[in-house]
């Protein structure tokens, strides 16, 4: 049993993809952001070029890899862009991690298992140990796709439903109607992706710097990925029309049972009529009619708002592994001064 480092060509996996792709369902079910035409993507508009692909073999052939980045203090790190909100380890268990210290160039002191959903996560990597540290990061949200939209939606608040009904009202009254629009073939994909972008780019964040736009890496990025997913009936887009006006759009990938929903963005001069809440509506309705599906995964850290919507709730979690105990402990005399420093 042994880890190697294999060289990455392109922003691709090479010969190793298939393996990968056999891995990932073996292991995840065939999770979307594992899958082969997330992650080279990701490598190809995100990648700095100094990512490390680690292959871990036993008598039997490829059991694990990883695709590693270095972090400054000596810390590594499974590669990690923003757009993947969670990071699926293709890790068979967390024995084979020590080997890794003695695997990677230079001084190695923690590897950061950063943002694991508990759901798709190592046995035991999320078990604080005398050299792994565990602490929350986020609270993401589903909606089980059981029953039907009407027994799910009877279940939800009173409020929620209220200001739903209201919104709808205020539509066909004050905003000449709705369309519903589900874009699922692959030559779709990217004016779909250029139509999203023109929404946040309207928006806030585009002064904040990380609007999608068709031509920069975040627009071509998933606009490949939705091509890629549509070709075989897993990628969508979901919009929301006033009239010959796009209030909102959502960006949707399925696999391993559920859809996941990886963008979100609405028409913010059109705020008055909630028409984000009104196309989550829309594809809500639309998942438990179709039931391809067994749940819609957010993946977001959800908002009290965004959780009235929710069947079920869940922690995604940091996970760090040090080389030694010592480290370990040294580690946490740090954080301690850290937090008892006084506020500036």
């Amino acid at each position: 049993m042994s880890w190697s480092i294999e060289p990455l060509a392109g922003g691709r996996l090479g010969a190793f993809a298939a393996e990968w792709d056999a891995l990932n369902q073996r292991l995840l079910a065939g999770h979307p952001f594992a899958d082969t035409r997330f992650v080279e993507p990701l490598l190809r508009h995100f990648g700095r070029g100094s990512e490390r692909l680690l292959v871990h073999r036993d008598g039997g052939g490829i059991d694990g890899m990883l695709l590693l980045e270095q972090r400054p203090r000596g810390a590594w790190r499974p590669f990690l862009p923003s757009q993947l909100q969670a990071a699926p380890v293709l890790l068979p268990d967390r024995s084979s991690i020590d080997a890794i210290f003695r695997k990677l160039p230079g001084l190695c002191l923690s590897i950061e298992f950063h943002r694991q959903d508990p759901r798709y996560c190592v046995e035991g990597l999320l078990e604080p140990r005398r050299k792994c540290r565990v602490e929350p990061h986020a609270t993401t949200m589903e909606v089980a796709l059981d029953g039907t939209f009407d027994a799910y939606w009877n279940e939800r608040s009173k409020n929620l439903v209220k200001n739903v009904r209201r919104y709808q009202r205020r539509v066909e009254t004050e905003g000449g109607g709705s369309r519903f629009v589900v874009l699922e073939r692959p030559e779709d994909m990217r004016e779909a992706v250029a139509r999203y972008g023109l929404l946040e780019s309207a928006g806030w964040k585009q002064a904040a710097g990380t609007a999608v736009h068709i031509d920069n890496p975040q627009g071509r990025f998933y606009a490949e990925v939705l091509e890629q997913f549509a070709a075989t009936g897993h990628g969508r887009v979901y919009e929301l029309w006033f009239a010959d006006r796009l209030a909102a759009s959502r960006l949707v990938i399925s696999g391993a049972g559920m859809h996941i929903i990886l963008k979100t963005s609405y028409d913010e001069s059109l705020s008055q009529f909630a028409p984000g809440r009104l196309l989550l509506y829309a594809l809500l309705e639309r998942a438990f009619d179709e039931r391809s599906q067994r749940a819609v995964e957010f993946y977001t850290d959800a908002t009290q708002d965004q959780l009235a919507w929710a069947t079920a709730s869940r922690t995604i979690s940091h996970s760090v592994y040090f080389r030694h105990a010592w480290i370990a402990a040294v580690h946490d005399a740090w954080r301690r001064r850290q937090e008892a420093r006084p506020a500036e």
